[in-house]
């Protein structure tokens, strides 16, 4: 057969077409390389240093290159050290098919974050929180050991909608100075993790300002192989023998390993790597990122250990679904006391879902309820709605949390008025299998309005 040739002039243009993305690469949403496992999950640990706009090494020059780097590492979930509010807006910005959580750790949106980015089409977070290193770590922006930047943990347990199986990541940044703060900070991580007695798998990542394999700190949280540091046991490494804080300077050969992915439970390790990238002599940040692709068990979600918790609505002899779809269970767990339910149409501020708020359990002297051992916060809600109690101090009481203990707790105060939601958050270790709250009465009974028993670290 006959072919009829092709035009010279559109034989060129189809050339010049298939040069154009090399000559003008734009970055675009990363994709899977094509030799991993489908249940393969890309991990990666990242101190993007703060965002400043004095050069060298300003922000508005660094972000597209730190953009471009997440783009061709394409981890399934992140975890950053140093940002700041502004910075990680940005990085949202540039990257929308993430979503990240996060708290400044002086609190709210004030200095670094700990934030953790998830690719949202992959992971779903269950539940999540903070605590800080030091000997309050429910405190905010606390510090006790020495150190004078505050230090942080954000935590997430997400659920990997490939595979069905869950896991916990941790993201953390140890301190740059006290090597006593970097100790007591990496016993207070393993102390957390073996609380949650879990079999799920486990990820702890960040900037831990310790060389791996010669810090105590490193191996406090190694011992007796509590974790395992990835880049030891992956069968591929990229990046071998390269310092992972380059100071905006230089790749670092044979330098300390600052920046790790530890892992805990059942965990396959398929490639470790050590990005050195950089682009006409500009590092995206003073450490080079660190990531890890892993198999993660499929374990599922542990019965009484679930993301959903458990609520109880005091005083109400029905089930009641809160504003979030929640399943609120009817009033049980109570020793003593007895139960009231006001108006239907009784106004309650500070919440949306003043249903709750209008029953209410009291006069009681204790509350327990079966659980599994592990850790978890407790969110106990309170307002006052007694006609009786017209002002501060006239109801006062005192109750206690599985050790911890609230001493002359005044409703009215700590709301700021009558019917007015007020949440108190206590966090509670169980080790015997549940958890109880014993009550004093002070001036007046006691009174709750709701329980919530949610997992935690």
């Amino acid at each position: 057969m006959t072919r009829n040739p092709v035009p010279v002039s559109i034989l060129r243009l189809f050339l010049l077409a298939a040069c154009v993305p090399l000559l003008f690469p734009n970055p675009v949403a990363a994709q899977r390389p094509a030799n991993t496992s489908p249940a393969s999950l890309t991990v990666m640990t990242y101190n993007l240093r703060y965002a400043s706009a004095n050069p060298p090494n300003a922000w508005p020059q660094r972000r597209p290159l730190l953009r471009d780097l997440i783009h061709q590492l394409a981890p399934d979930v992140m975890g950053t050290q140093e940002g700041v509010y502004s910075q990680l807006k940005d990085l949202a910005s540039d990257l929308p098919e993430f979503e990240w959580i996060g708290l400044g750790r002086e609190g709210g949106s004030r200095g670094e974050f700990m934030a953790v980015f998830y690719r949202k089409a992959r992971l779903e977070p269950l539940a999540y929180d903070h605590f800080w290193l030091s000997d309050t770590p429910e405190v905010m922006n606390s510090s006790t050991w020495g150190n004078s930047n505050r230090r942080m943990v954000t935590w997430v347990k997400f659920r990997d909608r490939s595979t069905g199986g869950e896991f916990f990541l941790l993201n953390t940044h140890f301190d740059h100075q006290i090597q006593p703060a970097r100790e007591k900070s990496a016993e207070l991580v393993r102390s957390r993790v073996a609380a949650l007695n879990t079999t799920l798998p486990v990820v702890l990542i960040g900037d831990f300002n310790a060389a791996a394999g010669a810090n105590k700190a490193y191996e406090i949280l190694t011992a007796e192989k509590f974790f395992t540091d990835t880049w030891l046991i992956a069968p591929e490494r990229i990046g071998e023998g390269v310092g992972t804080f380059n100071n905006f300077k230089a790749v670092v050969p044979n330098g300390a390993r600052i920046d790790w992915i530890l892992t805990r439970g059942d965990v396959k390790v398929e490639r470790a790597e050590i990005s050195t990238f950089s682009r006409d002599g500009q590092f995206p940040s003073d450490h080079f990122p660190v990531t890890a692709r892993l198999v993660l068990s499929s374990a599922k979600p542990e019965a009484t250990h679930s993301a959903s918790g458990i609520r109880i609505n005091a005083g109400s002899g029905e089930t009641f679904t809160d504003s979030n779809g929640n399943v609120w269970l009817p009033d049980r767990g109570f020793v003593g006391g007895d139960i009231v339910a006001r108006s239907n149409d009784m106004k309650i501020q500070n919440t949306k879902d003043a249903a709750l708020y209008r029953t209410e359990h009291w006069g009681m002297e204790s509350f327990s309820q079966p659980v599994t051992n592990g850790s978890y916060v407790v969110k106990l809600h309170f307002a006052e709605t007694y006609e009786g109690i017209e002002g501060p101090g006239g109801r006062v009481f005192s109750f206690d949390v599985e050790g911890r203990e609230f001493k002359n707790f005044d409703v009215w105060m700590k709301a700021g008025g009558p019917r007015r939601a007020y949440v108190e958050t206590v966090n509670a270790v169980v080790a015997d299998g549940k958890l109880d709250i014993m009550f004093t009465s002070g001036s007046d009974s006691p009174e709750i309005n709701g329980i919530e028993i949610l997992p935690s670290l």
